[in-house]
C-alpha cells in the first residue's frame, strides 16, 4: 500500500471491519447517493428499464436515466433529512436553473445514444429520511414534473 500503518491492533481492526453496526456502514455512503439507489429500486419495481446513472457533461448531470415503454425518462433525485424544518418541500431544491440544465441535457443524451427520434420526459423522485439519516420516512415520485 502507501506504507501507512493503522494505529489499531489487528484484533481491533478485525472487530471494526467485521462487526461495525449496520448504521455505521450505511452512513459512509452520502445521503444523496443512497437516495439515488432508492429511486432506482423504486423505478425498477414500477417496470422501468434502467439505462444510466450519473451521466455527466461539463454543462451538468442527469442522476438517472430509464426507459418507460418507448419513452426516455430523465430522473432528478432529491433527498432531505426530516429534522430539517422544510423537509416537506424536498423539491424546492430543483431551481429554475436546474430545470433549464436538465432540459438541455436530456436531448443531448438522446442525440449521443441513438439516431432514432425518441420522446422523453423529466421525472422527480424525492427521498425523505428520518432524523437518524438511515430510515426512510417517505419517497415521492412525480411523473413528468419538469
Amino acid at each position: 500500500m502507501l506504507g501507512l500503518r493503522s494505529t489499531f491492533t489487528p484484533a481491533v481492526e478485525y472487530l471494526l471491519s467485521n462487526f461495525a453496526p449496520r448504521w455505521a456502514k450505511s452512513c459512509r455512503i452520502p445521503i444523496g447517493r443512497r437516495a439515488e439507489r432508492v429511486a432506482e429500486r423504486l423505478l425498477r419495481k414500477k417496470g422501468y428499464s434502467f439505462v444510466a446513472r450519473n451521466w455527466r457533461r461539463p454543462s451538468g448531470e442527469i442522476d438517472l436515466v430509464f426507459i418507460d415503454g418507448r419513452q426516455a425518462v430523465f430522473v432528478e433525485v432529491k433527498s432531505r433529512i426530516s429534522r430539517q424544518e422544510r423537509s416537506a418541500y424536498v423539491f424546492e431544491a430543483v431551481t429554475r436553473e436546474k430545470i433549464q440544465r436538465l432540459r438541455r441535457l436530456g436531448p443531448r443524451f438522446i442525440h449521443e445514444h441513438t439516431t432514432e427520434r425518441v420522446s422523453y420526459r423529466f421525472d422527480l423522485v424525492g427521498v425523505v429520511y428520518e432524523p437518524d439519516g438511515i430510515r426512510i420516512s417517505r419517497v415521492e415520485h412525480h411523473v413528468a414534473a419538469v
